[in-house]
């Protein structure tokens, strides 16, 4: 993550930039269709596409596809 005015890499969870002092926005995710998403919404949405992933790493070894 960077910060927005001095353009410096701050760690993700900083309120405000250590080097400049500037104060850092977090905007909430949002997807069309599904307006804003929580954290536990997220970590869902991500491991059904990694499981998908596998499945189809899986068929495609197998030559199901």
């Amino acid at each position: 993550m960077y910060c927005p005015t001095c353009h410096e890499e701050i760690p993700n969870q900083v309120d405000v930039c250590p080097a400049c002092g500037a104060p850092i926005e977090r905007k909430p995710l949002t997807l069309p269709f599904f307006g804003e998403l929580d954290s536990s919404t997220i970590t869902a949405i991500s491991i059904v596409l990694i499981l998908a992933g596998l499945i189809g790493v899986a068929m495609q070894a197998m030559g199901l596809i």
